[in-house]
């Protein structure tokens, strides 16, 4: 209406709820609650390395109460799952939960009857951090930084410090594809399932392709990224785009990843310096790209978010390696290979993390 235009310098508009949004996300009081192995990275992030207190949210509350953010940091077992459900009904509205790590989010390697396959089954989960653990600074991006999504690089104290967020509506997706059925909790059949949950029968979906126009900086993502990828010469290295819930994936041809890694933290217009999550993922009925491997990607001069995809099939799980690029990649990497067997072809110590030497196949795969 050009009110703006009439308002003094420093003046801004915005609702009710856009402040009171602003004012929650900046002063999450997390619940003083750790399960397993997960919770010492949840602690270290209060520590003076990493210092959560930053972003307000140093405020670890030993009472549901006076909490609304629960942590769920590790494995949930059948045992703690009624109790995990007592607290988070005891926390006052409005409150979030965070599943920290794949044993929270998915049951990870304890795939059997005392863990519960997913701590969704037990309470409504707000946001998926992967990870076995995920890295302190993961769970700092995952909590408190995930919607600053300014327009472009600032200095502190400049007139345009005022994180600008562009307007970003998420592009029409269209159906969303099923690639499979799972059925109980732990994928077996007749007698052997005791969790209570062999009725369980769950669709694997997949979001479709997005269409453009992307909406606000995704499409300059987008544009500049095939603008670096042409010249680089690797026309045919991208794929699909994918837009969920306001998140923005890209699909990239799997023996051209190292490359278009390079690409992705060198080029002016993109800058994704950070890579803080390399993690796999195993879908049996995806035939022909059964393992997909997932990089989260990181601007900081942009202050922007990515996640970048890339499949292999059962029978050649090789996916070039991009430690060279992103040096913390290394063991995201050993990870993934130990988790799911993934060869990261280049890599220069692709040996087990987690599991002993002696053991047999691959636990999440």
């Amino acid at each position: 209406m050009g009110i703006e235009e009439k308002l003094p310098s420093g003046v801004l508009l915005t609702t009710v709820e856009g402040v009171a949004g602003y004012f929650r996300k900046a002063s999450f009081w997390p619940a003083t609650f750790g399960l397993a192995c997960c919770a010492i990275e949840m602690m270290t992030t209060g520590g003076p390395k990493y210092d959560l207190a930053r972003f307000g949210m140093e405020v670890f509350r030993a009472s549901p109460r006076q909490a609304d953010l629960m942590i769920v940091a590790g494995r949930v077992s059948q045992k703690m799952a009624p109790v995990l459900r007592q607290i988070y009904d005891q926390m006052a509205d409005p409150k979030w939960v965070l599943a920290m790590g794949v044993c929270a989010s998915s049951g990870g390697m304890f795939n059997n009857y005392a863990i519960v396959q997913g701590v969704d089954h037990v309470v409504p989960v707000d946001m998926y951090l992967p990870g076995c653990p995920p890295r302190p600074e993961m769970l700092i991006d995952a909590a408190a930084m995930s919607d600053q999504t300014p327009d472009k690089p600032v200095s502190p104290g400049s007139p345009d410090s005022t994180d600008k967020m562009p307007e970003n509506v998420p592009a029409p997706t269209g159906e969303v594809g099923q690639v499979g059925v799972r059925q109980g909790m732990f994928g077996v059949s007749g007698t052997g399932d005791t969790s209570g949950y062999g009725g369980l029968v769950s669709a694997v979906t997949f979001p479709a392709p997005a269409q453009r126009p992307f909406g606000g900086w995704f499409d300059e993502v987008a544009d500049a990224l095939e603008t670096a990828t042409r010249a680089a010469g690797l026309e045919h290295a991208l794929g699909d785009v994918v837009i969920h819930r306001g998140e923005i994936t890209f699909h990239v041809r799997r023996e051209d990843i190292g490359a278009v890694a390079r690409v992705l933290r060198d080029d002016p217009a993109l800058r994704f310096e950070f890579c803080s999550s390399v993690s796999g993922v195993h879908y049996p009925d995806d035939t022909g790209r059964e393992l997909h491997v997932v990089y989260h990607l990181g601007s900081m001069t942009w202050n922007r978010r990515i996640r970048v995809e890339v499949t292999a099939p059962d029978s050649d799980p090789h996916v070039p390696t991009v430690s060279d690029t992103y040096p913390a990649a290394d063991w995201h990497e050993r990870e993934t290979w130990d988790m799911f067997g993934i060869v990261f072809d280049g890599h220069p110590a692709l040996t087990r993390i987690l599991m002993p030497d002696d053991w047999p196949g691959h636990p999440q795969r």
